[in-house]
């Protein structure tokens, strides 16, 4: 009788020290959400989040503030470009110009994100996606920015398949003065 006591109390113990590893796993993974850290650029005055790790690169910079940020597991690039008659003029203008970037033939899929309307644009399906074919999000910048002799209202953010919704998501106006 006193064993089958003790083989229920060590079987208790046991299954509940099972239950508090598989806790702790599921809380640990959870706790490992990526920390991110805020770009704030002041001449195209836009700020999104980006993953912390990931550093600014030496080319690529608007008025002293960089451009472009890399790390293990992706990257980003913030550039702004003159409007056309409007923005789809724009994206189009875009596409012929950047044909090595995405091919002849990419996907352009129309989204209103944050009540703006923008353009996610991917490569064509025989191109593989990353940094030397990026995916691009065209949008209107809040206020125009003037840089490089020019007045530019359009604003393009490149990005991989696994950050480029999350940085778009983040993206907001940024007034620094």
């Amino acid at each position: 009788m006193k064993t089958k006591k003790w083989l229920f109390l060590i079987l208790i113990v046991l299954l509940l020290l099972f239950i508090f590893f598989i806790w702790l796993h599921f809380y640990g993974e959870a706790n490992k959400a990526q920390a991110v850290s805020l770009y704030q650029n002041p001449i195209l005055r836009v700020q999104f989040e980006y993953p912390s790790e990931w550093t600014p690169q030496s080319s690529g910079h608007i008025q002293g503030y960089p451009t472009q940020y890399k790390g293990k597991d992706g990257f980003f690039v913030v550039n702004a470009l003159p409007l056309q008659d409007c923005l789809s003029e724009s994206v189009q203008c875009f596409l012929a110009d950047n044909q090595l970037l995405f091919g002849k033939k990419p996907t352009k899929e129309e989204r209103i994100i944050h009540s703006r309307v923008g353009y996610f644009v991917y490569p064509q399906e025989d191109l593989i996606v990353g940094e030397d074919h990026p995916i691009c999000y065209i949008t209107e910048l809040s206020n125009p920015a003037y840089y490089n002799g020019q007045t530019c209202s359009i604003l393009t953010i490149f990005s991989t398949e696994d950050h480029i919704h999350e940085l778009i998501n983040t993206l907001e106006p940024f007034y620094p003065y």
